[in-house]
């Protein structure tokens, strides 16, 4: 027989489910009331064919070379600013003859 704090959850998963049971139950509320007259006879947007949306099937080949053209010169640009900092010391001598001597210990 259980007792104290494993039967006070039992008991309220047992009322929580019973209480979604009889929810569930329950008529839906009526949505059709709350619909304008005017909304009902409103003409809806036409449907129309994805490839219309969507544009052309084909590629447009000039501005494919525009856009191939500026990301080889991004491209470009970035592998020069890469090599600039490539080539730069970050560090000066002393401190590099500093760091690598380690950590002086008393």
């Amino acid at each position: 027989m259980m007792g104290g704090p494993a039967q006070s959850t039992l008991q309220k998963v047992i009322l929580i489910g019973a209480l979604i049971g009889l929810s569930a139950c329950t008529d839906p509320p009526g949505l059709d009331s709350s619909v304008d007259p005017e909304l009902e006879q409103a003409r809806f947007p036409e449907l129309v064919p994805f490839e219309l949306i969507t544009g052309p099937d084909r590629p447009d080949p000039e501005a494919d070379a525009e856009i191939t053209e500026q990301i080889s010169a991004r491209a470009s640009g970035l592998q020069s600013r890469a090599q600039q900092l490539q080539s730069q010391t970050v560090i000066d001598e002393a401190t590099r003859r500093r760091l690598e001597g380690g950590i002086a210990t008393d």
